[in-house]
C-alpha cells in the first residue's frame, strides 16, 4: 500500500530524513574520535586538534583519578556537562581513570587547560577550563571550543 504525500508532507519527511542523517554523521564522527587509543600521545594531540585545540605537547601531565562511587553535587554538575558532549561518567563510578592535562597554546588564550579523561585508552570525558579568576569550564565539544576561541579572538 502506498501513501500519497502532499507538498507539506514531503517537506516534513525531507526535514526528518535530514535530521536523521545529521545525527548519524555526528555519531560516526564522535565514535571515530572516541575510539582512538588515547594511550598514544600522538593520538591525543590529533584528537584535540580535531576538536580545534592547539596544545603544547610537552606540557602534558598524566595522573590517575578515581571516579567516585557516589556523586556529590559538584560531580553531578560535572557529569551533566559531560553529557552535553556525549559522555557519561555514571558508567565509570568507582573506577580509576587516566587524566591527561595539556596547556592550550592558541593565541589570546592564556591560562587555559584541557583535560581528557580516559579508561583503557578510550575517551570517557573531559573539559576545557581557564584558571583565571573569572574563568570557565566547558565540555570537550567542538562547537563550544569554537565559541570560546571566537570570543577570545574578538576580545583580544
Amino acid at each position: 500500500m502506498y501513501a500519497v504525500l502532499g507538498k507539506r508532507g514531503l517537506q516534513i519527511t525531507s526535514f526528518v530524513l535530514l535530521l536523521f542523517l545529521i545525527f548519524i554523521i555526528e555519531g560516526v564522527i564522535i565514535t571515530r574520535m572516541q575510539s582512538m587509543d588515547m594511550r598514544d600521545p600522538q593520538q591525543r594531540i590529533k584528537y584535540l586538534n580535531d576538536l580545534g585545540l592547539e596544545v603544547e605537547a610537552d606540557s602534558v601531565i598524566e595522573s590517575e583519578i578515581r571516579i567516585p562511587n557516589t556523586f556529590s553535587d559538584v560531580y553531578l554538575k560535572y557529569n551533566e556537562m559531560q553529557q552535553e558532549a556525549g559522555f557519561n561518567l555514571e558508567e565509570y563510578k568507582g573506577l580509576v581513570v587516566t587524566k591527561y592535562t595539556y596547556s592550550v597554546s592558541q593565541h589570546n588564550l592564556t591560562n587555559v587547560y584541557v583535560n581528557i579523561l580516559c579508561h583503557k585508552g578510550e575517551v570517557i570525558g573531559g573539559d576545557v577550563s581557564s584558571s583565571q579568576l573569572c574563568g570557565f569550564m566547558i565540555p570537550l565539544k567542538k562547537e563550544n571550543i569554537g565559541e570560546i576561541k571566537n570570543g577570545f579572538d574578538k576580545a583580544g
